[in-house]
């Protein structure tokens, strides 16, 4: 009987240092499953992000090639009827095809890259 009192503290000491090592390793384990889950979560997000910019670039880019023939087509109409159109940079200037009337106006509200274009 005084071995089995002797051991009741050794079998207590081992079962919650047992419970302490199975604590530990539930609650690393669930860490480890809730930041793959937030992780997969982000990587949804931001793949479903992506493609909504790559479907965003694609209609601007649509929008500009329809706003880029619409001017040609503008500059070719002017053109015909002996007026020119520059751009440059910010600038639109318009003249006659004698060149003694000039109208400049610069362009309000836009970004455009500094390209010089003339008709």
């Amino acid at each position: 009987m005084q071995i089995l009192t002797n051991l009741v503290p050794v079998f207590n000491t081992i079962l919650i240092l047992c419970a302490s090592l199975g604590a530990l390793w539930a609650y690393r384990n669930g860490m480890a499953k809730t930041l793959n889950e937030v992780q997969d979560r982000v990587i949804n997000a931001l793949k479903s992000e992506i493609e909504a910019c790559k479907d965003r670039l694609d209609r601007v880019e649509k929008e500009n090639e329809r706003l880029n023939q619409l001017l040609s087509t503008i500059r070719s109409a002017l053109r015909q009827r002996g007026l020119y159109i520059t751009i440059d940079g910010e600038m639109v200037s318009i003249h006659d095809q004698q060149g003694t009337t000039t109208q400049t106006s610069r362009i309000h509200g836009t970004l455009l890259s500094p390209k010089d274009e003339e008709v």
